[in-house]
């Protein structure tokens, strides 16, 4: 072989050589790249769900809290109402009658009474009789079922009365 065939077998070995070192940097340099672009393709894509996962659960949030004051606006409403129910139960008598009902109820049994006695002696007159009876009997018990439930109504008062004055 000749001087110029080893020179130039030499140049190719050592540009053979070469040519792989720069080879390999170049491939380590574009894994390196795409490896970096990679990396934050992937925290990016990261932060993105992390941001829409964020707004979902501060929408909930919003949801919620609205749904717990609209909660807490129909109990209170609920409360308001049940109070109101109370102070008109203990405010108001549960009957309407008043005392002059009362008697008016007790004067038509007492003029039931007296037709009543008043046809008893004379012929023809049986079904009035009948009738009048009859209907003084269901009078007195609608009486008397009345004024026991207004007595019981007003004994409650009277003993929150007596105990407000013993307090005192």
């Amino acid at each position: 072989m000749q001087a110029q065939h080893i020179i130039i077998l030499t140049g190719l070995v050592v540009c053979f050589l070469l040519l792989t070192v720069f080879v390999e940097r170049a491939f380590k340099r574009a894994l390196r790249r795409s490896y970096w672009a990679g990396k934050s393709a992937g925290i990016a894509d990261s932060s993105a769900r992390l941001d829409a996962l964020n707004a979902d659960i501060a929408m909930l949030a919003r949801r919620r809290e609205r749904e717990r004051r609209g909660f807490l606006q129909s109990i209170e409403i609920k409360n308001l109402t049940i109070r109101d129910l109370e102070t008109r139960l203990t405010n108001n008598p549960t009957c309407l009658l008043t005392q002059a009902d009362m008697q008016v109820l007790l004067d038509t049994a007492t003029t039931l009474n007296l037709a009543h006695r008043t046809w008893v002696p004379m012929k023809g007159t049986e079904p009035w009789r009948v009738r009048a009876a009859s209907q003084l009997i269901h009078l007195e018990s609608i009486a008397h079922r009345i004024h026991a439930k207004t007595r019981l109504a007003e004994r409650p008062a009277v003993a929150t009365d007596d105990a407000a004055r013993e307090a005192a």
